[in-house]
């Protein structure tokens, strides 16, 4: 005991190998987490934008979702604004969010249907399918990032977006983003409800969620 005492003493643990968490009390996570909401409404908006542009969304659909995220970009932005240094164009920039067409579209404050409505509709439910599928591929990393690694807290959402793939319109399901999917949906039909992850099956998953991420975007465009 006593050797263990002094040694300890003698070799202070190294601060490089010591856990880093990015809150230190209550109050700092509640900050985090308003500010991981309002570059997740960001990302989704962008989403949004693009498929609109694409002519893959009606009308109708876009004009109901665009408003809503409106209307809560709006309440996010309130709720950090006193705890960013700069403007929402220098929050994107900060975190390397490429969201110019959500950053337009909040500057006007409205749809940009009149300026960009398609000629012809599309089929009914595509906007909120995609939406849906942006919003999940989010939530899974965020998930994923707060170290969550049980499967009951990750198998719903990714159940979730499966099914959102499959019925999205044209959407290849031999994309990277529908490999992911199909990948750990399988991985985790192994496992009882209770396990988790272990650390490099975790480090893993995040970094193929990016990935997915990055191909359902670049799908879009």
């Amino acid at each position: 005991f006593f050797f263990f005492f002094f040694f300890e003493m003698a070799y202070p643990a190294d601060p490089r190998f010591q856990e880093v968490k990015p809150f230190s009390n209550a109050a700092e996570r509640e900050k985090l987490e308003q500010q991981a909401n309002l570059f997740a409404i960001l990302r989704v908006l962008e989403a949004l934008e693009v498929a609109f542009a694409r002519n893959i969304v009606r009308d109708a659909d876009y004009e109901v979702e665009c408003q809503r995220l409106l209307g809560q970009q709006k309440l996010a932005y309130e709720m950090v604004k006193a705890d960013i240094r700069e403007d929402l164009e220098g929050f994107a920039r900060e975190y390397d969010l490429k969201c110019e067409s959500a950053l337009l579209r909040i500057k006007e404050g409205h749809p940009g249907t009149a300026k960009y409505a398609p000629a012809a509709a599309e089929k009914e439910g595509t906007v909120k399918i995609a939406s849906s599928a942006a919003v999940l591929l989010v939530t899974i990393l965020d998930t994923l990032s707060l170290d969550r690694k049980a499967k009951d807290e990750i198998f719903p959402p990714l159940g979730d977006l499966q099914v959102c793939l499959k019925k999205l319109t044209n959407f290849p399901q031999d994309s990277p983003t529908a490999l992911f999917v199909e990948k750990w949906i399988a991985k985790f039909n192994r496992m009882q409800a209770h396990e988790e992850l272990n650390p490099e099956e975790l480090r893993s998953m995040i970094f193929e969620t990016e990935q997915a991420q990055k191909a359902f975007m670049d799908w879009l465009r």
